[in-house]
């Protein structure tokens, strides 16, 4: 599944972006004047900060080895503003899911990539298109899959720093999130303060 578009989250557009409990996207306008509270009034969003639903594996290279995994791939670019990411485990173990930690995003390196682009620079180190190329936390071969072919662009979010590791995962709702975001959305105000039991 995509993010909406720009048009979608100016409001200019209806959103496209499917979600299993008919919710949308939950980062759109249409979507978040769907999910308004009856009064009309707007959630206040922190454009600065984004939830990133990450799969269990590419979740956990992020900071397992910190510093190893430079990079998040996305089918879309995020804003330029974004410079948070709170990193939500995604898939998998009921019992694994949730956020599990917070990384500082380096906008002015963010850039397009293609499989074959992560397949030529593992194959300087002496890596195959199957092995993982720790920098990208994917093996070229898994990117071509998600990027849909091995010259279809996807963007390429630049990882800066760890900034902080939850562990055991931190559930969605201390973020004051009910549902997790189909590929991203904005972080609410506060999430820096978050409690942790």
């Amino acid at each position: 599944m995509t993010a909406p578009t720009w048009e979608a989250l100016a409001g200019l557009v209806p959103c496209r972006v499917p979600a299993l409990d008919g919710a949308g996207c939950g980062v759109c306008e249409a979507c978040r004047a769907a999910a308004r509270p009856p009064g009309g009034e707007r959630l206040a969003l922190d454009q600065e900060a984004v939830v990133l639903s990450v799969r269990p594996p590419y979740a956990d290279r992020l900071f397992h080895r910190a510093g190893r995994k430079r990079w998040e791939f996305r089918r879309q670019a995020l804003p330029p503003a974004v410079r948070w990411a709170v990193i939500y485990r995604s898939g998998g173990d009921p019992a694994r899911r949730g956020v599990v930690g917070v990384v500082e995003l380096d906008p002015a390196r963010h850039r397009e990539w293609t499989a074959r682009q992560v397949a030529d620079t593992a194959a300087v180190h002496g890596l195959g298109e199957h092995d993982v190329y720790d920098p990208a936390g994917i093996s070229p071969a898994k990117l071509a899959v998600y990027a849909e072919g091995w010259d279809a662009p996807v963007w390429g979010l630049a990882v800066a720093r760890v900034v902080r590791r939850y562990d055991p995962v931190v559930p969605l709702a201390a973020f004051g999130l009910g549902r997790a975001p189909v590929s991203w959305r904005y972080a609410l105000p506060g999430w820096r303060e978050v409690q942790v039991p």
